[in-house]
């Protein structure tokens, strides 16, 4: 792979450059965020949209709808609360000013290598959090100073702990091993063994994060991949293929005997995990439910304006604090109840437009491209029912970059190929 220094390689290294800032900010700066994020990332807008002269690329519509959604939640938390502040001093940070940052570095000529890249990166992860899962230990966690972070560090070297790598979060860790799990569906790796053995750590990987969310997640966008391949004609079946299927099978009996103990304990920890996800009095399942229906009940009962715009910002957790669910009160852990409760059906219906859109464009478009990130939307958007998505850079930069992938109008044309590398990194 050979990297010349071109504008399009020097905007993909600014915005990796960003993502690694903002990372460091979140969990080592004592410092209020937003008072340093910020001015960085209107900063980076300006000197890059000098830089291209103008936006010249054209947004599909989903990524203005994000946007306005975006003010449309500023302008409500401002009227309510008569300033921006709390979440509403968050949005403009964590949503606003990514998704600023992303609309003037991602292009159609760096599109592919940004995609890759985020392949790569979950390689990376997926490798780390096999070792993690072995070690039960994350030593990337006694960097942080933050201390309401410090919960992060609870139960390492126990069998209770969690795959988090470097994202410190195992549902937020188990989010990014979907998406990247989507990017190697459609750039494979050219050598099927290290495409196999890759995939394998991902697997694992995401069974030691212990979210069940993001397993439901990847089970559904891999079948909607597998759908979409048998129904845009590509169901042949190469000699080559079916040699490879029983070699994957004889390989993962040999891993078994070798390491039966470790697949004991990820079966055991899988099965267990399942049974709690069906278990209504299992403390998570049941502080959801209760609180889905605490505030549907109290949506309900609200007056005709508040239905439609919300209560503000910061609305649905003080609800919870309010009425705290067995001594929980510390996160509503679902995206769909927070918008209604704070920003009422209106935010609703701007949440569905872009989840039905993105699900709408995966049907109808051929460019590889898209259908990597309308799955990865997707994807977010399906485990943004069991934790708020809005409040994790993480979720925002991966729902901002793959909004700005989407390209303006229907494309019909560049079929979908997925043999080997692109032909970028040739």
């Amino acid at each position: 792979m050979t990297l010349k220094f071109e504008k399009k390689n020097m905007q993909t290294l600014i915005l990796f450059l960003f993502i690694i800032f903002v990372t460091i900010c979140r969990y080592l700066l004592k410092a209020e965020l937003g008072d340093v994020i910020f001015p960085v990332e209107v900063m980076l807008f300006s000197v890059l949209f000098i830089v291209n002269h103008r936006l010249k690329e054209r947004r599909n519509y989903l990524f203005w709808i994000y946007l306005i959604f975006i003010l449309y939640r500023e302008v409500v938390s401002f009227v309510i609360a008569k300033g921006v502040v709390g979440d509403a001093s968050r949005i403009l940070y964590k949503e606003l000013g990514v998704l600023m940052v992303v609309a003037v570095i991602v292009r159609e000529d760096n599109q592919e290598r940004l995609l890759v890249i985020i392949r790569d990166v979950g390689i990376v992860n997926a490798i780390l959090g096999v070792i993690e899962f072995i070690t039960k230990a994350n030593f990337l966690t006694s960097a942080i100073v933050d201390k309401s972070m410090v919960y992060m560090k609870y139960s390492m070297n126990t069998s209770a702990w969690r795959v988090r790598t470097f994202f410190f979060h195992p549902i937020i860790c188990a989010a990014f091993i979907t998406i990247s799990w989507i990017a190697l569906l459609y750039y494979p790796l050219k050598r099927k063994t290290a495409n196999f053995a890759v995939s394998l750590c991902m697997i694992i990987s995401l069974l030691g994060t212990k979210s069940r969310s993001s397993w439901i997640s990847l089970a559904f966008v891999t079948l909607l991949f597998l759908l979409a391949r048998f129904n845009k004609g590509l169901r042949e079946v190469s000699r080559n293929g079916v040699y490879w299927a029983v070699a994957s099978v004889v390989i993962l009996f040999i891993l078994y005997v070798i390491f039966w103990e470790k697949v004991i304990e990820i079966s055991d920890n899988t099965v267990q995990r399942m049974l709690d996800g069906l278990d209504s009095n299992n403390a998570g399942n049941y502080n959801r439910i209760a609180m889905i229906k605490m505030g549907i009940a109290d949506w309900i009962k609200s007056s005709r304006t508040k239905k439609l715009f919300g209560n503000g910002s910061v609305y649905a957790i003080k609800f919870l604090k309010m009425h705290s669910i067995r001594g929980w009160n510390r996160a509503v852990d679902n995206s769909y109840l927070t918008v209604l409760m704070n920003y009422g059906l209106i935010g609703e219906i701007f949440v569905l437009i872009i989840l039905i859109g993105a699900f709408i464009r995966f049907i109808t478009t051929c460019r590889r491209e898209e259908e990597l990130a309308t799955l990865a939307i997707i994807s977010i958007f399906i485990s943004g029912f069991f934790y708020d998505i809005y409040g994790w850079f993480t979720c925002t930069i991966c729902l901002s970059l793959f909004l700005a992938v989407l390209s303006k109008g229907n494309v019909t044309n560049n079929t979908v190929a997925l043999v080997g590398e692109p032909d970028i990194l040739k």
